[in-house]
């Protein structure tokens, strides 16, 4: 299994780029979200995304081909 950072954070720099591949990919569940990096894959990412707060879907983002794989059937734990 891959392994991504332990903790959810804010996207800080990547933000302009995986909201692109969100919006490129049509993802409408993720108004709000929050990321963890690939430590094998710096380009890769893990996001939980929420369109109320509530209920999350998990997607991952490859930024250099600008991919999104997704909502994933696991459940990676709420952000917050």
């Amino acid at each position: 299994m891959e392994k991504f950072t332990n903790k959810w954070e804010s996207p800080g720099s990547e933000l302009a780029e995986i909201a692109k591949a969100l919006i490129t990919d049509e993802v409408r569940d993720c108004g709000e979200f929050y990321v963890r990096r690939s430590i094998e894959n710096p380009e890769k990412y893990l996001i939980a995304g929420t369109a109320n707060g509530m209920n999350w879907s998990y997607y991952f983002v490859w930024l250099d081909r600008r991919q999104v794989a997704g909502p994933l059937s696991e459940d990676y734990g709420k952000p917050y």
